[in-house]
């Protein structure tokens, strides 16, 4: 019954947190999104993108400790375009990753990470400066190319 009961609650609770009326107050639920980072790599001379697979490419992150964890990104695909994905786990409003894609140098990428001014703010990278070039404001969900 207890169970029930609490289903019930739950349910109304959502119910009432999605009404969006005229200056009604929508009740954000705590599930924080960690922001991600889209990127392709592109030709620097032709701009074609050249196939690199995910164990291609690897992504230095400091951690909470201070130490450098590493990780490969996700290949991802939207609207037909195949990109590589990874998320920040770190809330700094900036801070500094490296990629290295197959022996290539390595990439120095120094991001900011704003919020979202939707109703419940949401993480994102905002700016971003890819091997010390001028910062490029980004949209969130934005794909950045990196040029190789």
């Amino acid at each position: 019954m207890k169970r029930a009961s609490l289903v019930i609650i739950a349910s109304l609770f959502a119910l009432a947190s999605c009404t969006n009326k005229k200056d009604s107050q929508i009740a954000c639920t705590a599930q924080y999104v960690y922001p991600s980072l889209n990127f392709q790599i592109v030709n620097e001379t032709d701009y074609t993108m050249p196939v690199y697979t995910t164990t291609d490419i690897y992504i230095y992150l400091k951690n909470d400790a201070n130490r450098t964890d590493t990780i490969s990104p996700v290949l991802r695909s939207a609207s037909g375009q195949k990109y590589f994905s990874f998320s920040v786990k770190r809330a700094k409003g900036t801070d500094t990753c490296y990629i290295q894609i197959k022996n290539y140098k390595l990439d120095t990428l120094v991001y900011t990470i704003s919020n979202t001014f939707a109703p419940c703010p949401q993480p994102y990278i905002s700016k971003i400066t890819i091997n010390k070039a001028p910062i490029l404001t980004i949209s969130q969900n934005a794909i950045v190319q990196i040029k190789k």
